[in-house]
């Protein structure tokens, strides 16, 4: 999924690409959670256990930050369903706010669109539209040439 937001033209940053980095690495990518205009959660059962467990002190910087920016601009944290059900796979303020859902991967491109034109929404730069919808179409003629390809999409 963020291979193809990429692709759309979205500036992305994954958790997973810091993970095994230093720990101070890692506290800045926590701390930039709360600069960046979205949050994408990428709800799951392991992140939910994770959520539930309280011993990653990472996975509980993060859901803090989440909760507050939730708080303060709830247009801004995007809940996403990878799999399972909202109320394994989220921190409880998140369960019943799922924004798009991928457990039927024949609705990928379609939820996949509706996360991209959901990041353009508050878009605060317009002189970069244009290049945004070019990137977008580019983007969804990959992913289209993608699912012809059989790959798996649920690679976040």
């Amino acid at each position: 999924m963020a291979d193809h937001l990429s692709l759309a033209g979205i500036n992305v940053r994954l958790d997973k690409w810091h993970n095994g980095l230093s720990t101070s690495i890692h506290t800045g990518f926590v701390t930039e959670l709360e600069s960046v205009d979205y949050i994408i959660v990428v709800g799951s059962k392991l992140y939910g256990d994770k959520c539930r467990q309280k011993k990653n002190n990472v996975v509980i910087a993060e859901a803090r930050i989440i909760a507050e920016r939730h708080k303060r601009q709830p247009g801004r944290i995007l809940p996403v369903l990878l799999s399972d059900n909202p109320r394994d796979s989220f921190p409880a303020f998140l369960r019943d706010k799922v924004f798009a859902n991928f457990n039927d991967p024949k609705n990928y491109p379609q939820q996949l669109s509706v996360i991209i034109l959901a990041t353009c929404k508050y878009a605060d730069k317009y002189e970069n539209l244009a290049q945004t919808l070019q990137n977008m179409i580019a983007g969804a003629e990959r992913i289209q040439q993608l699912s012809a390809e059989g790959l798996n999409h649920f690679n976040p």
